[in-house]
């Protein structure tokens, strides 16, 4: 009688248990279960257009989505873009451009055909009443904007464009008609001041470092 043989048929069987359960524990790491779209968190949506924090909730949605018509939605028929300080001190830059140059611009900048990658994140701040304007405003800060891509003066030519650590300040208006199904009245952007402060690892790389600047790239 061989060895196996005189094994007593417990012993065999409690060896070929043990054997299946490290099998069935191996297995476990490979889990190629299918994540189906029920599982997947919802992707963002635009909010009522009826608060500062809303409207500066969907601008920062219109760049992701590249959405021209929902950042145009956002901006005054009057809405003025103030270049910060230093960029109106630099030659051909104005001081301030408008609603029609505002929005030609992000024609551009949402273009698939000149930008392959452009991503924007920025913290809100709290809405405060502007005694000077006679308008809520709000300071959004730590902007990181970058975008990879060629521009309408250069379009073969691509290149990284970072914005780092960057703020804005906006100016609100509450207009006299109300969003759809609600008592609430639309909002919109007035006035939006570039007011950076500097990366300190801004470089020739990475220019230009403000947003004004990056805007003026694409008139």
């Amino acid at each position: 009688m061989n060895a196996r043989d005189r094994m007593p048929a417990l012993a065999r069987f409690l060896a070929g248990t043990a054997v299946c359960v490290v099998a069935a524990v191996a297995g476990c790491g490979h889990d190629h279960r299918v994540i189906t779209d029920e599982e997947l968190p919802p992707p963002p949506i635009s909010l009522p257009r009826t608060s500062p924090a809303n409207l500066l909730h969907n601008l920062k949605l219109a760049y992701e989505r590249r959405n021209l018509a929902e950042y145009d939605s956002l901006l005054a028929e009057d809405f003025i873009f103030i270049l910060s300080e230093e960029d109106q001190q630099k030659p051909d830059m104005p001081d301030l451009w408008r609603h029609d140059t505002e929005v030609q611009i992000h024609t551009r900048m949402f273009d698939t055909e000149y930008v392959q990658v452009l991503t924007l994140a920025y913290e809100i701040g709290d809405s405060t009443w502007d005694a000077e304007e006679g308008k809520y405003a709000v300071v959004i800060q730590r902007v990181n904007l970058y975008l990879y891509g060629s521009t309408p003066g250069h379009p073969t030519d691509v290149k990284e464009y970072r914005i780092s650590d960057s703020r804005s300040r906006f100016w609100f208006r509450r207009n006299g008609w109300l969003w759809p199904g609600t008592q609430d009245s639309v909002w919109t952007i007035v006035m939006w001041q570039d007011n950076p402060v500097r990366s300190r690892e801004a470089s020739a790389a990475s220019s230009p470092a403000t947003w004004g600047m990056l805007k003026a790239i694409y008139q």
